[in-house]
């Protein structure tokens, strides 16, 4: 039923899925639609959680009936309760399911310590996805999300001490970040070193704070439509930064070039070269090829990226 694929556990490829295990998120980051997913839910808990029984049980059904070799687990955060964690990487080493199966999680800069990455290591992770947002301690401060810079410092170097492949999500884009600050976030990708990059853009999705904002201070129109939401924001160069379009687009071009895309492809080529190797070929190839045209003039690239949509490349296939 499952197959091998690239885009659970970015970069590896297996036979994989994703489990959420809770829903819902105690925190109010600012760009963040989990709140406003709550509330829709009528539901005065804002975090609902499995049992760690329930969980194991799951899994070891995935395993037994489509011999699953990968598990995301894509709630916001698998480490709210710590104590739910340890007993679910306990499970998972108790019944020799740690041994079959490779997992990742989604957690917090400052949601980790040393004795549950060594812990959930034990277990079969391989992969930690860090919302580190930005490496701007002035933009972290606009995420709402009341973190550190430091904090993200520690935390990929810890993973990587621990010995767990580390990902970082990175948004940019917010309102008022200066272009000092893009240059910061490039700053830190380079120091810390993670072993993949998400690098975003901020939208302005409804029901989120950041949208509210905007729409009270009449900088955007109250959106009427996803597909509105998709063409004004997503496909488009536009920014809420204090910086020109054109320069944003710089900025991006140059992260992507000096540190997402070639930190993302030679993950995924190592990873894969004696299990896949016509995937690491392909990948090697693809990355020539993606970072030589963010050379090239800004209008060119715009030019071969709409091109790319037209024929309907679509990005999984450069990012696997």
């Amino acid at each position: 039923y499952f197959s091998p694929t690239s885009t659970i556990i970015r970069g590896l490829c297996l036979k994989a899925t994703t489990v959420l295990t809770a829903r819902g998120c105690p925190y109010h980051c600012s760009f963040c639609q989990s709140e406003q997913l709550t509330k829709s839910q009528g539901d005065t808990k804002q975090v609902r959680f499995h049992s760690p029984q329930y969980i194991i049980e799951e899994i070891d059904f995935l395993i037994r009936n489509f011999s699953l070799e990968g598990l995301l687990f894509a709630e916001d955060i698998f480490s709210l309760s710590h104590q739910r964690t340890i007993e679910i990487c306990q499970l998972l080493i108790n019944k020799g399911l740690h041994k079959k199966l490779k997992w990742a999680a989604n957690l917090r800069p400052d949601s980790i310590d040393k004795g549950l990455l060594e812990l959930m290591r034990g277990a079969g992770c391989v992969r930690i996805i860090l919302g580190c947002e930005s490496g701007s301690q002035q933009t972290l401060n606009k995420t709402g999300k009341e973190l550190d810079l430091e904090v993200n410092y520690q935390a990929v170097s810890l993973a990587k001490r621990i010995g767990i492949s580390c990902e970082v999500n990175i948004i940019l884009g917010f309102p008022g970040e200066k272009k000092e600050d893009v240059l910061n976030t490039l700053k830190f990708l380079k120091q810390s070193s993670p072993d993949r990059i998400n690098r975003g853009k901020l939208y302005p999705i409804p029901g989120t704070r950041i949208y509210r904002e905007l729409v009270n201070n009449n900088a955007i129109k109250r959106l009427q439509s996803w597909d509105e939401l998709f063409d004004k924001y997503v496909l488009s160069d536009f920014t809420f930064a204090n910086i020109s379009q054109r320069v944003f687009s710089r900025l991006l071009a140059k992260i992507d070039r000096e540190a997402t895309l070639p930190t993302n492809y030679m993950f995924t080529i190592k990873s894969n070269l004696k299990r896949y190797p016509t995937l690491a070929i392909k990948q090697f190839i693809l990355m020539f090829i993606h970072c030589t045209t963010l050379y090239f003039n800004l209008n060119i690239y715009r030019f071969l990226r709409r091109a790319a949509g037209a024929l309907r490349i679509k990005s999984r296939y450069a990012f696997e």
